[in-house]
């Protein structure tokens, strides 16, 4: 938790001043969270988008999760909104993923 206005010391992981994540502390949220989320959460702001961006060439696998997820959208994330640069796949519990399609993203 960030400290309050007028309070001294910061919590781990923040700065002083604002009470903003450091780029450690959000690499660190950014690994635990699914491709899709990420990539949402870039257009919010430049500072967000560029952090983002950071994190997804820091670790370039596309990891989804859940039955909704079409081999469509696989490739889609994999291909184009990963510049081609994705080097892992995490289809956990994602029923309508085949080797087909994997092999394909």
């Amino acid at each position: 938790m960030a400290p309050h206005e007028g309070e001294e010391g910061s919590s781990e992981g923040t700065t002083a001043a604002d009470g903003a994540f450091s780029l450690d502390t959000f690499s660190l949220i950014c690994a635990q969270m699914l491709t899709p989320d990420l990539l949402a959460c870039a257009p919010v702001s430049s500072a967000l988008h560029a952090l983002c961006t950071q994190a997804l060439k820091q670790n370039p696998a596309v990891r989804l999760r859940g039955p909704s997820v079409s081999a469509a959208r696989l490739l889609w994330l994999s291909r184009d909104r990963m510049g081609g640069s994705c080097e892992r796949l995490d289809v956990s519990d994602c029923e309508h993923i085949t080797k087909a399609s994997i092999t394909q993203a």
